[in-house]
């Protein structure tokens, strides 16, 4: 979990230390609360190679109980991260209706490293043992705005 929501360089970093960690980045559109036409050249962005949609009511972080939403997964690397570093200026901006909700980044396996729930103001990292002194080592100021148990 943050201490402080990854705003301005420290979302930067984040999105710079996933590179090393995450093969895929993950938003999602709930219908019911639509996009702008800003969110939807966002969306187009960063859907430009090798992006599923899905439907589903589960991804990190969240489950719906009586609904559905696109779930979209793009290919994480240099481009995709520069296009998420320029959209926004904090983690906790990922809401709809201007833009697509609740980014995460997933490693190669599928499972979650960075999750967020925008519209609740919650994010944290899910560090396997090994990644915890790779992201002390590589990410120091990432590493400091976590609050780590243990």
């Amino acid at each position: 979990m943050f201490a402080v929501e990854p705003s301005g360089r420290l979302y930067r970093s984040l999105l710079d230390c996933g590179l090393g960690f995450c093969a895929k980045a993950l938003l999602v559109v709930r219908a019911e609360l639509g996009l702008t036409p800003e969110g939807e050249r966002l969306l187009s962005n960063l859907c430009k190679q090798d992006c599923e949609v899905r439907e589903d009511s589960k991804w990190p972080g969240t489950v719906l109980f009586d609904d559905t939403a696109l779930v979209y997964e793009m290919a994480y690397g240099v481009d995709v991260a520069n296009v998420l570093a320029l959209a926004v200026d904090a983690i906790f901006d990922w809401q709809q209706p201007k833009r697509p909700e609740d980014l995460c980044l997933l490693r190669a396996d599928g499972s979650a490293w960075l999750t967020s729930i925008a519209h609740e103001r919650d994010a944290f990292l899910t560090l396997r043992d090994e990644e915890v002194p790779l992201v002390t080592q590589e990410c120091p100021q990432l590493h400091e705005a976590l609050l780590l148990e243990g």
